[in-house]
């Protein structure tokens, strides 16, 4: 499992419709591509990350579908980006 977690900053004067339609879309983005588990997005309540008001949590099977994710978050201004291979918890395994 990979996640990818991100801060978004809005352009200035950016409507709050405005923004919850793209965060819907993103988060409606495992009903178009196949591996993509979840995306979860939502207001960022740590002050410390100055205007980067949202964050989305992108779960994938694969890398190869985040890579689909990333096409899609090119209209987006992104500041920070984690991405992290899980392992197996069933197993308890670090990679």
């Amino acid at each position: 499992m990979i996640t990818h977690h991100l801060l978004i900053r809005w352009g200035r004067g950016t409507s709050n419709d405005t923004i919850d339609k793209a965060l819907r879309a993103l988060v409606a983005l495992p009903l178009s591509i196949p591996e993509l588990t979840a995306v979860y997005a939502g207001k960022n309540y740590q002050k410390q990350t100055g205007t980067f008001s949202h964050t989305v949590l992108a779960i994938s099977k694969n890398d190869y579908t985040l890579g689909e994710f990333y096409n899609v978050l090119n209209t987006f201004e992104v500041e920070a980006s984690l991405v992290i291979q899980w392992p197996n918890m069933s197993t308890g395994q670090i990679m």
